[in-house]
């Protein structure tokens, strides 16, 4: 390891923004979102996992190759895979907020805009802060367009994604767990 690396005692500011909305997520689950602590285990190994499967797709800050908790030869990182358990944490304690000031919104739909919400306005602030940017050349990001469409910079299946994947993953996590 070279003088510069990380090293597992030294988190990269990346990791360190990560962490920050783990903590923060976390505690809004924990205190007000009815996630329990093996709920926020499974969030955090489905973020892992959906991490793995879309590698490809976007490119971390370089400054998290040479972190300790970077998988070898990839942006794999196991601390920014920790970010779902905040984003999770989060737009189910809104989603309950939803529900406590909108008692005719059904729950499920109060989860779907709550992360779509929350998971849109976490991926666009991490775009900016150069957290990671995408492989406008991976196949996904230009279907079914034969090009990357983005909404506001960020590829619109993405978008998608946080207000369908996420709150029917999260839906089936509180359900089964």
């Amino acid at each position: 390891m070279s003088a510069s690396a990380p090293g597992p005692a030294r988190l990269t500011p990346t990791e360190w923004r990560v962490l920050a909305l783990t903590a923060l997520g976390l505690t809004a689950g924990l205190a007000y979102g009815g996630i329990a602590v093996k709920e926020a285990v499974v969030f955090y190994l489905a973020g892992l996992f959906f991490e793995v499967v879309t590698d490809r797709m976007w490119i971390y800050n370089p400054e998290i190759k040479p972190s300790f908790f970077t998988l070898a030869r990839t942006d794999i990182n196991l601390l920014v895979s920790s970010g779902w358990v905040g984003v999770a944490g989060l737009s189910v304690s809104l989603a309950r907020l939803l529900g406590d000031f909108l008692p005719a919104l059904h729950p499920l739909a109060g989860l779907f805009l709550s992360f779509f919400l929350v998971g849109n306005a976490i991926e666009s602030l991490y775009l900016a802060l150069g957290t990671f940017r995408y492989d406008a050349e991976n196949f996904w990001l230009k279907f079914p367009f034969g090009r990357m469409v983005t909404i506001a910079k960020v590829p619109w299946a993405v978008r998608l994604g946080y207000g369908t994947l996420m709150p029917g993953m999260t839906w089936l996590i509180l359900k089964n767990y």
